[in-house]
């Protein structure tokens, strides 16, 4: 398919795909549950005001703690007048924070949530759902809630206050809340999808983990956030454990931004980044501790994370901009964009929060602050994806120069470098660790003769098929060099080198013989070796050189009795084709044609290509 067919191909499907949304956003409007969230509202009444103390003084139900008289562990009470026009089944529905909750009609008890179980020694009460039954005859009556708070410094409130039915009020609660599930689910896949782009980026090497660490920042701050709607304590009913872990992960927040900054920007934070690692694990730890031992729960010393989360803030602020001043001319557009979105978001909506925080309600203090985490995550996630990917593009060009500098491109084997390095190591290690050493010297036969008759290709070919000879049978042992032409070495260390040596030489010999009766290289192949092997007392004095020259001079016997015991041997099997390049001594241009010559019926051929 061409390039221009298949960019057509893609719009048309991103146009049904198109099509099929909008349907679908038709038929839900046009046909949809006519039971909507709308309606729901309708059937409900506000009961958010109308709230007055013993003393007749308005009460402002979302800062309980701040009336006159208002003490931790003492009840206090606040009264309203039920309507008239209530339907029968009516319940009046509420949230609350950080109190215990009950109440009354006439005195009677008509409500009362029960004291949470002890959570690791927890006073928070948390976020509760409350759904209190009206009696039908009560309307026009006095409703009394006393309450009796956590805390004399933590925020006390109740709010989301509706006389209605049940599940109606909790189809406007999910209705309030869907930005906020909707932002916590893009939290987590944005996570994951860190997650498993930093696993491709970092296989095999020593790399940066900026993805990783803000995958996992990001899952966590989804944890965070969902639990910070308060939805998830209408499935589970128990506002202490969820409070709890909202602290846990809250003090999880400045260390998860220290590491991020610490992972891109170490060389320059230095001293810094790791002082603050520490402080915020020592007040992790710390926090947990007391919580454990009920000297002090996790609200009480939420003050140490909430300095911790400025510091951490502040810090990765100063960061960003410094890296953006200096290091922005450097960096691409996008990165450039990427980077300024994701600081203006989060420093816009956290902003705006923290008015909501001291001037607003205390509904959902992280309504846009969760956005802009979110933005922050996506535009810094790309941002480091594409630094990440830069890094994997540079650290591949090192490698292939690595191996250039260290592997022989014919054979894949280590070069002559590699050896010098591998023997001086082997050295250290016999001076240290007193090991067996063997060393096996090699020389590929007929190089030059099949070159001249058969071409250099089938020349590299024979270099290739000894190597592989030689990995398959040295090379399980020890390690194979090509360090020269037509030259390789093997070195063995360990114990019992001399057995092992003697195993893999005639594990050499048989795959020789293999591919010798094989009909798959149109060339014999001969080999010549010798080895030597160090045995740890048996020779004072023995350096691994002269261990070399003795494997060489041993290699050279073997090449001279191959070739005095067999002068007349086959360089090339018969039949084969070949491209005649000299013949009798004689240079023979040939100008691309091809003969069939028999090794057998070329003497003078061999005879040369033995000199």
């Amino acid at each position: 398919m061409e390039k221009k067919d298949r960019r057509v191909y893609i719009i048309i499907y991103i146009f049904m795909l198109l099509a099929v949304a909008g349907i679908g956003i038709v038929s839900a409007v046009r046909f949809g549950n006519p039971f909507r969230v709308d309606r729901a509202k309708e059937n409900m009444i506000s009961a958010a005001s109308g709230w007055t103390d013993r003393y007749g003084n308005a009460v402002d139900l979302a800062h309980l703690n701040r009336l006159e008289g208002v003490r931790a562990g003492q009840s206090f009470s606040i009264f309203t007048s039920i309507p008239e026009n209530l339907e029968e089944g009516t319940q009046l529905c509420f949230r609350s924070k950080n109190i215990l909750v009950s109440a009354y009609l006439d005195e009677e008890c008509i409500y009362h949530s029960e004291t949470p179980k002890e959570a690791l020694n927890s006073n928070a009460y948390g976020t509760n759902w409350h759904y209190i039954f009206l009696p039908e005859d009560s309307a026009g009556d006095s409703l009394e809630i006393r309450f009796i708070p956590s805390y004399d410094s933590a925020k006390a409130a109740i709010d989301t206050v509706v006389y209605g039915r049940v599940e109606e009020y909790l189809i406007t609660v999910f209705q309030e809340k869907v930005f906020a599930i909707v932002t916590c689910i893009l939290f987590l896949f944005t996570g994951i999808l860190l997650l498993i782009l930093d696993i491709p980026i970092n296989v095999g090497q020593v790399k940066n983990h900026e993805l990783a660490i803000l995958g996992m920042f990001s899952i966590m701050i989804a944890v965070w956030c969902l639990v910070a709607t308060y939805v998830v304590q209408i499935f589970t009913g128990d506002g202490r454990t969820d409070h709890i872990m909202s602290c846990c992960l809250l003090m999880m927040i400045p260390y998860g931004t220290i590491l991020y900054l610490y992972e891109s920007f170490g060389n320059r934070l230095k001293i810094l980044a790791r002082i603050l690692l520490i402080i915020s694990a020592v007040e992790f730890a710390t926090n947990v501790i007391l919580q454990i031992t009920g000297i002090a729960d996790f609200q009480q010393t939420l003050f140490l994370t909430h300095i911790l989360l400025v510091t951490s803030a502040l810090l990765f602020l100063v960061v960003m901009i410094i890296h953006s001043v200096k290091d922005g001319k450097n960096s691409s557009l996008l990165f450039r964009i990427l980077r300024g979105v994701g600081l203006g978001s989060i420093g816009i909506t956290s902003t705006i929060d923290i008015i909501r925080f001291y001037f607003g309600s205390y509904s959902d203090n992280g309504r846009y602050v969760r956005l802009g985490l979110l933005i922050f995550i996506i535009c810094y996630g790309g941002s480091s994806l594409e630094k990440s990917i830069d890094t994997f593009r540079m650290g591949a060009k090192a490698e292939v120069i690595s191996r250039l500098a260290y592997q022989d491109g014919l054979t894949e084997l280590g070069n002559r470098t590699a050896f010098d390095e591998c023997l001086e190591q082997v050295e250290l290690d016999r001076q240290r660790e007193h090991i067996e050493i063997g060393i096996a010297m090699f020389d590929v036969n007929n190089l030059k003769a099949i070159n001249d008759m058969i071409g250099h290709q089938m020349g590299d070919q024979l270099i290739k098929s000894a190597a592989d000879i030689l990995r398959n049978s040295y090379g399980k042992e020890g390690q194979c060099f090509r360090v020269g032409g037509d030259e390789f070495v093997a070195i063995i260390t360990g114990t019992q080198v001399m057995e092992r040596c003697e195993e893999c030489r005639k594990q050499c010999e048989a795959m020789i013989a293999e591919a010798n009766n094989s009909k798959e290289l149109p060339f014999y192949i001969r080999i010549a070796s010798g080895y030597n092997v160090y045995i740890p007392g048996q020779v004072e004095h023995q350096t691994l050189k002269e261990i070399y020259r003795m494997a060489d001079a041993r290699m050279y016997e073997n090449k001279k009795r191959m070739k005095r015991e067999d002068p007349n041997a086959p360089i090339v099997k018969k039949g084969e084709t070949m491209r005649l390049k000299k013949f009798s001594g004689e240079t023979s241009r040939l100008f691309g044609h091809t003969v069939i010559l028999k090794a057998e019926d070329n003497p003078a051929a061999n005879k040369e290509s033995r000199s």
